[in-house]
């Protein structure tokens, strides 16, 4: 089994009369391998901790107005993924030109 933690974080930032808050969250993920290796089943947990609210603050002539605006970015995946065919593929015997030209002189 395999385990997989991410996390990400944006800074605050302005952007003209705008400041947007920082943001972050946090995602978590396991992944095990089944059928003999061919097949892999994942579950992944989005946002885990509920932190990615997008806060906005504008203030511009006097005035101050904000707004807070908070989806429910959490959210739970499976995936399921099969491999077909052969894992391993034989190699084919390769000439090089000047064999050829040996064997037709010979």
């Amino acid at each position: 089994m395999k385990a997989e933690l991410s996390g990400r974080y944006e800074s605050p930032v302005y952007q003209g009369v705008y400041h947007v808050d920082r943001t972050s969250d946090i995602s978590l993920g396991f992944s095990k391998s089944i059928l003999k290796q061919q097949g892999t089943i994942k579950l992944a947990f989005a946002d885990i901790f509920y932190k990615n609210p997008y806060i906005l603050d504008i203030a511009y002539l006097q005035q101050r107005n904000g707004m807070i605006q908070k989806n429910d970015t959490r959210n739970v995946s499976v995936a399921f993924s099969y491999k077909f065919g052969k894992n391993t593929f034989s190699s084919r015997k390769r000439q090089t030109a000047s064999e050829e030209e040996r064997k037709r002189v010979n």
